[in-house]
């Protein structure tokens, strides 16, 4: 380097200018995903908010972009970082942020869908890296393309991303699923599962009694007459002989 260069480069470090070198070639994220959760790694380091200055076109952490609406998720491995859900309809978006992810530093996390079968679902990752120059966006964002498919079955904690190891087994953000338990009532309620809450139980009405729920009592059943061919073809009853005390009808 000519010594108009040397002097240029001092001068830079002089003012506090830190140039960071281009990586575009080299950069690239993979992973997998199950039906509740994910995990990925990065040969670079994930951008953290204390990296990227507030008026500056650099992004930091990364998003999951779905074709189905996100409701919730949240990061297990590592520590220190936040998600949001965003989106409406049939796209949605968790993106999370906090402290800077190394490269190689393996992300786990979970996620709820709306999705009925959310192993259907596409999921692309967008990552925000450290020291990293798209060469088409001249900012830091690496649109790394979408997670793997779901295993088999779609459940159990996520399948280890290429080059990031094995999991232990259990650390997976998700595990076998469990029945939904039933909220428990207090005396003289139940729990009524199409209004998810507790109502009120209906009392026991003895035999030609039925509960109405308007008059909050059981009332009488009316009698079920046929049709007669008197009376211009109108229903009606006519009582006919029987046991003392159960007069019947026809």
């Amino acid at each position: 380097m000519s010594a108009r260069g040397v002097a240029w480069c001092s001068s830079l470090m002089v003012l506090g200018i830190v140039l960071m070198p281009s990586t575009a070639s080299a950069a690239s994220c993979s992973g997998n995903r199950t039906a509740s959760g994910f995990a990925f790694t990065c040969d670079t380091a994930i951008a953290g908010t204390a990296d990227v200055a507030p008026d500056s076109s650099n992004g930091s952490g990364f998003s999951l972009a779905y074709d189905a609406a996100v409701t919730d998720g949240s990061i297990t491995q590592p520590a220190g970082l936040t998600c949001r859900a965003r989106g409406r309809g049939s796209r949605g978006l968790l993106a999370c942020s906090g402290a800077r992810i190394e490269a190689g530093q393996r992300v786990i996390g979970k996620v709820t869908l709306t999705d009925s079968n959310p192993c259907s679902a596409k999921a692309s990752l967008t990552a925000f890296l450290f020291g990293y120059t798209n060469p088409d966006t001249s900012d830091n964002t690496l649109d790394a393309g979408p997670l793997g498919a779901c295993p088999a079955g779609g459940g159990g904690g996520p399948v280890p991303p290429s080059g990031g190891g094995s999991v232990p087994p259990g650390s997976g953000p998700v595990g076998p699923r469990t029945p939904p338990r039933t909220p428990a009532c207090s005396k003289g309620l139940h729990y009524d599962a199409s209004q998810r809450k507790c109502v009120a139980n209906r009392p026991g009405c003895k035999r030609g009694f039925t509960y109405k729920a308007k008059r909050r009592k059981c009332v009488a059943n009316k009698p079920k007459c046929r049709k007669g061919s008197g009376n211009n073809g109108k229903r009606s009853c006519r009582k006919v002989a029987g046991r003392p005390g159960s007069p019947g009808r026809r």
